[in-house]
C-alpha cells in the first residue's frame, strides 16, 4: 500500500529458500501477495551453501523456476545468495545464468570466510553484479539473535565506518545491504555511504591486522566454510 502508483520507482528485492520449483513458486507468490504487486525486480535463491545444488538446477529445481518467471517478465533479475560454504557458489555462477550476487563481505570474515578471494572473481568474470551483505558482521551474537531486540552489530561500533569503506571498495561492489534496526541507523547508514573515501595504504594494512584478530574471535559464525 505504501508503494501505491510509485512501485516503478523502487528496486524491490526478495529471496527463495529452497530447492523445488514447486517450494519456490509458493514463496514467490506469498512475497507478492505481501508486497501487494505483479513483478519483482530481483530474486534471490538464498543460503545456496545449504542448497542441494544438482536439485536446484535441475528443470524442476528452484532456479530453473526463477529463470523461467524472468522470461515470463514476473522477474526482472536472478540473483544467488548467501554466507557460508563458499566454493559452493562457483559453479552456479559459470552457468552464465545468473545476474546478481549477495554474499557475506567485510574486513573480518575475509580471513574466514574469503568470498572476496573466492567468488568476487568469478563473479566479474561473467559480468554478474555484486552485492555485499553483513558489512557490520550481522548482529552482534549471530544468527540466534535474529527476530528478537536489536543486540546492535558484531563489528564494534567505531569500526563501522571503516567497515562501509572497505565494503564499498571492493572490486566490482555494486551495492551494500546494511539491514538497519531504526530510522537513526538507516541514516547513519546513508551518511557514511555519501561520505565515502577510498582506504588509504595504510588505513589498509591496519585494518587488516584488526580484521585477522576478530577474525579469531569470531570463527566462522555464519556457518561452515567449506
Amino acid at each position: 500500500k505504501a508503494l501505491g502508483k510509485r512501485r516503478d520507482q523502487v528496486f524491490l528485492t526478495t529471496k527463495v529458500w529452497s530447492d523445488s520449483a514447486d517450494e519456490a513458486r509458493q514463496s514467490l507468490d506469498q512475497s507478492l501477495r505481501t508486497l501487494q504487486t505483479d513483478h519483482l525486480d530481483l530474486v534471490y535463491l538464498h543460503s545456496v551453501g545449504n542448497r542441494d545444488r544438482e536439485q536446484a538446477l535441475a528443470p524442476e529445481g528452484a532456479l530453473s523456476y526463477l529463470l523461467k518467471q524472468k522470461e515470463t517478465g514476473k522477474i526482472r533479475f536472478v540473483g544467488i545468495s548467501g554466507h557460508s560454504r563458499v566454493e559452493s557458489f562457483v559453479p552456479v555462477l559459470e552457468t552464465g545464468a545468473i545476474d546478481v550476487v549477495m554474499v557475506a563481505m567485510n574486513f573480518v570474515d575475509r580471513y574466514t570466510y574469503g568470498f572476496e578471494q573466492k567468488v568476487l572473481p568469478v563473479a566479474s568474470q561473467h559480468n554478474v553484479g555484486i552485492a555485499c551483505m553483513k558489512v557490520f558482521g550481522g548482529v552482534h551474537g549471530g544468527f540466534r539473535n535474529y527476530g528478537g531486540p536489536n543486540p546492535g552489530p558484531q563489528m564494534p561500533a567505531q569500526y563501522l565506518t571503516q567497515a562501509v569503506r572497505y565494503a564499498l571498495g571492493l572490486p566490482g561492489v555494486a551495492t551494500l545491504v546494511i539491514g538497519p534496526h531504526t530510522v537513526e541507523q538507516l541514516r547513519q547508514n546513508v551518511q557514511m555511504v555519501r561520505n565515502y573515501q577510498p582506504l588509504s595504504e595504510a588505513e589498509q594494512t591496519e585494518l587488516a591486522g584488526l580484521g585477522k584478530r576478530l577474525a579469531a574471535e569470531w570463527g566462522p559464525h555464519y556457518g561452515p566454510v567449506a
